[in-house]
């Protein structure tokens, strides 16, 4: 890995994917608190979909109650509604915890396709962050299409769920490879920042160990981080939840391989805190 570049990249505006459901108000307070840690501002963006709002148009058009959890009749005028409502909630939730942490933060909603404007914002974030899954009437059923728009334009995602569970420190793989690396980089700068202890996953076989945790370890003094060393020889969608549920750390940070939206999306449905992918 020698000589492979790190990511440097300090994170000071944070883009928040917000629907008003519960996965994305978690990865909003979240992001809350990073922004918090890291003395990094927040943009909450609110997107009233236009493909949304075309469909409700349609005489067949059907929303799901959550109150009776049965499909509803809807139409353009009902659906505008929602979506004033669900960005009335997520605008409150932005303000309630930006207001608790002293954060920098801002509202805004849009109108148009979401991952186009999602992208068009993402141009002026450091990272994003997204809900695990969102309400099926907004096109943000789960983070598949805006996790690749995100990292086709080079940006880091954070995704978190509902309820994600509460652990300490941050957990990194680390396999000698170029994204990996990048992704060290970025979690020792987040663990440097928050004070937070850094456990690193070398992946690899048992003769090249002892040179991936060098390089590891070196990675993380760049950054004046110290670090802790598990070790797995596992395919990394069985070793990495595996350290997961061994160390239990309050995010998990994973650099993206050529097939990133695969690996990162298997993990995704299995790891239950926070997950910050790296391009």
């Amino acid at each position: 890995m020698s000589g492979s570049p790190t990511y440097l990249a300090t994170i000071q505006r944070i883009l928040v994917a917000v629907d008003g459901s519960d996965h994305s108000l978690a990865a909003l307070e979240a992001a809350c608190s990073l922004a918090a840690q890291l003395h990094a501002e927040i943009e909450a963006l609110f997107v009233e979909d236009d493909d949304l709002l075309r469909l409700a148009e349609l005489p067949c058009a059907r929303v799901l109650s959550t109150l009776l959890m049965e499909p509803e009749r809807t139409d353009r005028e009902r659906m505008e509604r929602l979506l004033r409502l669900l960005a009335g909630r997520a605008q409150e939730a932005l303000q309630r915890h930006s207001v608790a942490l002293g954060v920098r933060a801002r509202f805004r909603a849009v109108r148009g396709r979401v991952n186009a404007e999602l992208q068009a914002a993402a141009g002026e974030a450091d990272l994003l962050s997204l809900g695990k899954a969102g309400h099926g009437q907004l096109g943000l059923v789960g983070p598949g299409s805006t996790l690749r728009t995100a990292l086709d334009a080079g940006l880091p995602v954070l995704v978190v769920e509902r309820h994600p569970r509460v652990g300490k420190g941050l957990l990194a793989a680390y396999d000698g490879s170029a994204g990996s690396a990048r992704a060290l980089s970025m979690a020792a700068q987040i663990a440097a920042g928050t004070g937070q202890e850094l456990t690193i996953l070398i992946l690899g076989h048992a003769a090249g160990i002892d040179a991936l945790s060098r390089e590891a370890l070196e990675i993380a003094a760049q950054h004046g981080q110290g670090a802790r060393l598990t070790f797995s020889w596992a395919q990394p969608v069985v070793a990495i939840p595996a350290a997961v549920r061994r160390a239990r750390p309050a995010l998990v940070v994973l650099g993206a391989g050529e097939r990133s939206e695969d690996r990162a999306g298997q993990l995704i449905k299995v790891i239950d805190c926070p997950l910050l992918v790296v391009p």
